[in-house]
């Protein structure tokens, strides 16, 4: 077997895949499984289900497992020296650890290909097909980014689980993926919601091809993405333009959505219409699209990453030097993410303000302070983060963090909703279908207390690390 040993990485994963046995056994228990179901034509489907247990699941354990198994060996630092390149190492992890993983799913892929011929919708199974391709390839991807991060942050630990990561990759293919199989069986004829053409900036696309586009520029940016985070692993410096390049992106392509939502199904159009807060005569509706995503994302990232006194002493210091040339370079993701996050929805307040004022619109009244008050919440759960890192005095911050959350979206809310009036849960979440303006007020409230909570903290800590040193 030739194996370019331009990426030796990649040779030395496939080495240790590839054995006479393994290449052996594969196909024949994949033939085993569907001579046995050839008997009651279950061939078409087993071949898809095969081919996403094989890809989708035990290809993004092989995937998440390739970085993780690095720290819990110790070999993680000899990779670290190693001469190949931040892109080659990146391309020899992804490719060369789930290469077995894909040796049986191609060959599913295959005979899923060759039984799509009998079924009336050949070319819609034949795209499907495809999708499911890249789809699984970006699972894998996203799985070995968020092993990344954790190893990252969890370097000083003997032995890390990739479970975690396996699970939210998992978990993020579940979703997308049964989004897409709708699209599928809606084409096939078989769907509640018969959503065949996805409106995108008012242009029509059939929903699987858009799919198709849409993971393949996801699965680059993947990609991107990973070449950046092995070069922080190699020492190398990444600015923050291209995670803001890439922010911007997200926004752009989910936003899409919007101008084209009254081109959806009628379906779907019920289905959205009677959502709590949104009406579709307000401007507040881009929300649905893009902010999710983004805030979701902004929510992983503190989580993912450390905080430390030291290191917020450094980026003030270089904010208030104006040295905007080094703060991108150590400026954390979460943080950069949450401006971001910010610009996006100060933005969004201001156009609906103004829309509101040339169109007043009582339907969308309701949901009128939305943006600015899904931003103090913000505000005030990134601040209780902070305060539980920056306290030093607990082990666990993420966890007194995530209790924190527990107790004021659900417990409180709850207390509240019984002894007092249920109305009054709208002071602790913006998402309630009895949300006003006294939201914005209380979540301005909570939010400016967790800020001082966490300042305090921050300055105390400061003070004490400035003696010692």
């Amino acid at each position: 077997m030739y194996i370019n040993p331009a990426n030796p990485e990649l040779s030395r994963n496939i080495w240790q895949e590839f054995t006479l046995s393994r290449l052996i056994v594969m196909p024949i228990i994949l033939a085993i499984l569907f001579i046995a179901m050839l008997a009651i034509g279950g061939v078409y489907h087993l071949s898809i289900i095969l081919f996403t247990i094989l890809a989708n699941i035990y290809g993004t354990k092989l995937a998440t497992e390739s970085i993780v198994s690095e720290l819990n060996e110790r070999t993680w630092d000899n990779q670290r020296l190693t001469l190949s390149s931040p892109l080659s190492m990146a391309i020899g992890k992804l490719f060369g650890s789930t290469a077995f993983a894909w040796y049986g799913a191609l060959i599913t892929l295959f005979v899923y290909f060759i039984a799509a011929i009998s079924e009336d919708n050949f070319i819609t199974s034949l795209r499907f097909g495809i999708w499911s391709l890249f789809f699984a390839l970006f699972i894998q991807v996203s799985a070995m980014i968020l092993a990344t991060m954790g190893l990252r942050k969890n370097r000083t630990k003997h032995k890390i689980s990739w479970f975690f990561y396996f699970l939210i990759a998992v978990a993020i293919s579940w979703e997308v993926r049964a989004i897409v199989s709708a699209f599928y069986f809606s084409n096939m004829n078989e769907s509640l919601l018969h959503i065949d053409t996805i409106y995108w900036y008012f242009i029509g696309f059939d929903a699987i091809d858009f799919a198709i586009g849409g993971t393949i520029i996801f699965v680059l940016w993947a990609i991107y993405g990973l070449k950046n985070l092995i070069r922080l692993e190699f020492n190398f410096r990444n600015k923050s333009t291209a995670w803001i390049a890439f922010l911007i992106f997200l926004t752009v392509f989910f936003l899409g959505f919007n101008f084209g939502i009254k081109e959806m199904s009628n379906e779907l159009l019920t289905i959205s219409r009677n959502l709590p807060i949104f009406s579709f005569n307000s401007v507040i509706i881009p929300y649905i699209f893009f902010a999710p995503v983004l805030i979701s994302l902004n929510y992983y990232l503190i989580f993912s990453e450390k905080h430390s006194v030291i290191k917020y002493k450094k980026i003030l210091q270089l904010y208030k030097e104006h040295n905007f040339k080094e703060l991108s370079y150590i400026t954390p993701l979460w943080l950069t993410t949450c401006i971001f996050v910010s610009i996006v929805t100060i933005l969004m307040q201001i156009i609906s303000l103004v829309y509101f004022s040339f169109a007043p619109d009582a339907n969308g009244l309701a949901g009128l302070f939305l943006p600015i008050s899904i931003l103090l919440f913000l505000f005030r759960d990134f601040a209780i983060v902070l305060f539980f890192n920056f306290s030093g005095s607990i082990k666990r911050p993420e966890i007194g963090a995530l209790i924190t959350f527990f107790i004021l979206n659900f417990v409180i809310p709850i207390i509240v909703a019984v002894t007092i009036n249920p109305a009054a849960v709208s002071l602790f979440t913006a998402f309630n279908k009895d949300f006003t303006f006294i939201t914005m007020i209380s979540a301005l409230l909570q939010a400016s207390a967790a800020i001082i909570l966490m300042n305090k903290t921050y300055k105390t800590q400061a003070v004490e690390q400035s003696i010692l040193e």
